[in-house]
């Protein structure tokens, strides 16, 4: 019989599909963490290792969920690769205009040094103040956009949607470079204790491609990206977005350790059809549920979601997508709270 784990047993094994005490949990909290300890979302919180790092922690004693996430506030590597960002007063940066206009543009770009982005710079410092504080007790997590995410950033996406039938050679060239600055961008964040590499790419979904062109532009460079992750010596957890049922046939052929997946996705399908191959996790409504329901309605909609699971391991329980950075944070305790009662396997 399973005896209890601790946070780090319990994803490990939910991954190898390996028999485990509870479904592990992850918040995705993300930017809204900062508010935990009364700071802003800006360029200041995430030039200030030590900030993310008490939010992180903060966060965490609050919520008690199975990994610790630090990222780098949706401007890693965009402004190392040639963006322009305007921060908000209290939100995510926004882009200016595109900063990639042709062919000659992409020739131009160069490969950053990882070590010399300076949110990268305190990113890395807030994964060793979380690790040293920690230990090995929890799995940290971190990750970037995906490849076609960054594409559409540096050329807009409207013109990358165009750009796809018209100039097909421009978008492979930079989806080449955006793939190895990943790369590069990952090996560091492993070597300093990143364990999970999340990647979310909401531009390569069913919503804005169809799945030849998922099949032919964004498949290969997304395995190669997972595969610099592995080597690196980290899980690759991929979050396709979109409404993922279109290409869910081609996901396994991205090497992904984990497939997280939007409310559009029914868990115990994915179950079924990546069982024993590939773990799988997401699905809880961000919005509808998170965002605007009580503690009530997120516990029985979770309650929902695991008792349809055919299966006892292979899963964690995440929101379906990021989350809102006013997203009430009693609604996310409710939704751990929830997994550890209703995907207990120890009573």
């Amino acid at each position: 019989m399973t005896q209890q784990m601790t946070s780090r047993e319990r994803v490990l094994a939910a991954i190898q599909w390996e028999e485990i005490d509870q479904l592990p949990v992850f918040s995705k909290i993300r930017g809204a963490m900062a508010k935990v300890i009364s700071r802003k979302i800006n360029r200041s919180f995430y030039t200030d290792g030590e900030a993310m790092a008490d939010a992180a922690l903060a966060t965490w004693e609050k919520l008690q969920d199975d990994t610790i996430h630090l990222g780098g506030g949706n401007v890693i590597p965009f402004e190392a690769l040639g963006a322009e960002t305007i921060w908000p007063d209290n939100d995510y940066p926004m882009f200016k205009k595109p900063s990639i206009t042709s062919g000659e543009d992409v020739d131009k770009l160069q490969i950053p040094d990882p070590a010399q982005d300076p949110y990268m710079v305190e990113l890395i410092r807030a994964i060793r103040i979380v690790r040293r504080k920690l230990g090995k007790e929890v799995i940290i997590s971190s990750g970037f956009h995906g490849v076609f995410n960054v594409a559409g950033r540096l050329l807009g996406t409207e013109n990358l949607m165009l750009l796809i039938s018209r100039d097909p050679k421009l978008v492979h060239k930079l989806c080449r470079k955006i793939t190895d600055t990943l790369i590069k961008y990952a090996e560091l964040l492993v070597a300093e204790g990143a364990e999970i590499l999340e990647v979310g790419d909401a531009t390569s979904s069913p919503a804005c491609i169809s799945p030849k062109t998922y099949r032919e532009m964004v498949l290969p460079y997304m395995t190669e990206t997972f595969r610099g992750f592995k080597k690196a010596g980290a899980y690759a957890m991929y979050h396709p977005c979109g409404g993922e049922y279109p290409i869910i046939d081609l996901l396994s052929s991205t090497e992904a350790d984990i497939l997280d997946f939007s409310e559009l996705v029914d868990l115990d399908v994915a179950q079924k059809i990546f069982v024993r191959r590939i773990a799988v996790s997401g699905t809880v409504n961000p919005s509808q549920v998170l965002f605007l329901g009580t503690p009530e309605e997120v516990d029985q909609h979770v309650k929902n979601i695991i008792q349809k699971l055919p299966f006892k391991t292979g899963t964690i329980i995440a929101p379906g997508c990021g989350l809102s950075l006013n997203i009430p944070l009693a609604n996310v305790k409710a939704m751990i709270d929830a997994v550890r009662k209703y995907g207990n396997y120890l009573n």
